[in-house]
């Protein structure tokens, strides 16, 4: 580890190279001053319910995989996991973490999504020590830092694939994706549904309703405030 060096956007976009550390419980990288950590800790508390579901035989997908968290605890019990991560320098740190899992950088998006790409804008933070990313659907300004990844339709992978488990994290894009038909062989779906917006919020509570109305059981739903607002609802469900 002498040598691993790792990159992250600080909160005022400043690319920061660093070297990583341990994370006790889990033994992955995660990096000094990012959100690395926290992310760890929200894996082992709120999937807790989806891994204990996995089985031997089963093929896992792991979509927004981050640095791996999720898709390191999955990879003990599957057969088989695919994680699917867009951003850059998360990418880069889950590949030594996940050394056993087939990892691709790239987007995933609904099937009626028409570039071959998706452009990402590097955000400024307030409340973090790094920035974060969101969707952008025009044409990025050249004084704003962004970064473009090949998309891949969600049907074309799950049908490539055949997931039994589909964890789903991608900050927002949750909607499109889940707004589609689910492959009858996905048979647990886990996942964090974001309503940082007024939109977002109504749309997080008309998935979960979309989702119970279509037969699936919620083994676990947790809403989570951020400053006082409903702003993510954690859950797991299961169908037969």
């Amino acid at each position: 580890m002498d040598n691993l060096k790792f990159k992250y956007f600080d909160k005022d976009l400043n690319l920061v190279e660093c070297t990583p550390i341990i994370e006790k419980k889990t033994g992955l990288y995660i990096r000094p001053n990012t959100q690395d950590r926290a992310m760890i800790k929200d894996c082992l508390n709120n999937y807790n319910h989806a891994l204990e579901l996995i089985k031997e035989d089963d093929v896992v997908l792991d979509l927004g995989a981050n640095i791996g968290g999720f898709s390191h605890l999955a990879s003990k019990k599957a057969r088989k996991v695919y994680a699917i991560e867009a951003e850059p320098n998360c990418y880069e740190v889950l590949k030594e973490n996940c050394p056993e899992v087939t990892i691709l950088n790239s987007a995933v998006v609904k099937d009626d999504y028409t570039d071959s790409y998706v452009i990402f804008e590097v955000n400024k933070s307030k409340n973090s020590s790094c920035s974060g990313h969101t969707v952008i659907d025009k044409k990025p300004k050249p004084s704003r830092l962004n970064f473009k990844v090949e998309a891949l339709k969600f049907t074309n992978i799950v049908e490539s694939i055949r997931p039994r488990v589909l964890k789903i994290d991608i900050e927002g894009g949750e909607y499109g994706i889940l707004d589609e038909e689910i492959p009858s062989w996905i048979k647990v779906i886990t996942g964090e549904l974001h309503g940082m917006n007024k939109e977002d919020n109504k749309k997080m509570y008309q998935v979960v309703n979309k989702l119970k109305a279509d037969g699936w059981e919620f083994l676990f739903e947790e809403v989570e405030k951020i400053f006082g607002k409903e702003s993510l609802i954690n859950f797991t469900c299961i169908r037969d």
